[in-house]
């Protein structure tokens, strides 16, 4: 939850840990932390100086809220500035906030720097042994490729996910790589006739 460090409820301004406080109360208040131009980066600041792994939770509690209300260039501007923290994230924390970040330029139409945050993520991917999230990139490298127009690859890209995911055995993921397979061949077949 968001009150994992005493500088950060500070700058809430919530009361002290184990006060019971309702929702709305609290939802006003990030909403006015959000609303102030310098305080996400004061904000920022504080959660990594309190070190990293609170600094990614505060993120990963306050990007729901930030994509509930479309502040998607604020929540840009925190994934970058904790990848600029460098190598104090370790490569799994790195790699997810890489696909978190290229979901996002993804929602907001940036299709390059959505497949430049996918192609630097893949690597750490493979280097963790996580298969699971590596699959998660190619399905989601492949709606890029998509978008951009790049049939072959996109096809491709769904393909080795679909493969991966039939390695593992992990039937929801195979459904949806021949979901994604079958509505990019839809939607080439309808642009093709038109």
């Amino acid at each position: 939850m968001l009150g994992c460090c005493s500088h950060i409820r500070a700058q809430l301004r919530l009361p002290p840990r184990g006060t019971r406080i309702t929702t709305r109360p609290c939802r006003l208040r990030i909403g006015r932390l959000v609303s102030y131009s310098g305080a996400d980066r004061t904000s920022l600041a504080l959660a990594s100086d309190a070190g990293t792994t609170r600094a990614l939770g505060f993120y990963y509690a306050l990007q729901r809220f930030l994509e509930l209300r479309g502040r998607w260039q604020v929540q840009i501007e925190w994934a970058n500035a904790l990848l600029a923290l460098g190598e104090a994230l370790g490569p799994k924390d790195r790699m997810q906030l890489l696909i978190h970040l290229g979901n996002t330029y993804l929602y907001v139409g940036d299709l390059q720097r959505a497949l430049n945050c996918y192609a630097e993520a893949e690597p750490l991917a493979q280097q963790e042994g996580d298969l699971v999230r590596a699959a998660l990139i190619l399905n989601n490298r492949g709606q890029v490729l998509d978008a951009l127009g790049e049939k072959q690859r996109a096809l491709g890209q769904y393909r080795l996910a679909f493969e991966l995911q039939s390695q593992l055995g992990d039937v929801a993921g195979q459904a949806k790589s021949l979901g994604n397979l079958g509505l990019a061949t839809m939607r080439w077949e309808i642009r093709s006739k038109h």
